[in-house]
């Protein structure tokens, strides 16, 4: 299991400057850093020290704003996901396309040698992208669930 700890003077340190709506991107790199080398069975856990105790309405709100920050990356991912998917697939046919188009031009090399390499990259791309940025994707996909499933306690300790 791996604990990630958060000591937080007051409730605003947790928030962007300019939205208390929205947590604060060094804290939400910070979690998400802290996360990659947790293995996918493990579970994660966010300890929030405060100088004080909180009220469970502070605490409702924090979980709120950690377990929000979370979901609206995921959503962000799978719109970029969709818009990739759209794209291999006008690789892939614009790839095949010119593989077919060089097959016309047998008798000019030069010309059909061009559209057979420039198919082949085409198609090479679309693979690379599933091979490696799909790979990627999934893991991160899988971190951002791991963090919205989070448990997330509550300490008291003084700093004195």
């Amino acid at each position: 299991m791996k604990q990630i700890k958060l000591f937080i003077e007051k409730n605003g340190d947790l928030c962007e400057k300019f939205n208390d709506k929205v947590l604060s991107s060094d804290i939400g790199n910070y979690i998400e850093k802290e996360c990659r080398a947790v293995k996918k069975k493990d579970k994660v856990t966010i300890s929030i020290v405060t100088p004080k105790e909180l009220t469970d309405k502070e605490k409702n709100d924090i979980e709120e704003l950690i377990k929000n920050n979370y979901q609206s990356l995921k959503k962000e991912q799978s719109i970029v996901k969709e818009y990739q998917i759209k794209r291999n697939l006008i690789l892939i046919l614009l790839g095949v396309i010119f593989v077919m188009v060089s097959n016309i031009f047998e008798k000019q090399f030069v010309l059909s040698e061009l559209f057979l390499i420039v198919g082949w990259f085409a198609i090479w791309e679309v693979v690379d992208r599933i091979l490696f940025d799909g790979v990627r994707d999934k893991i991160k996909t899988e971190r951002y669930n791991k963090l919205i499933r989070c448990k997330i306690d509550f300490k008291v300790e003084d700093k004195s």
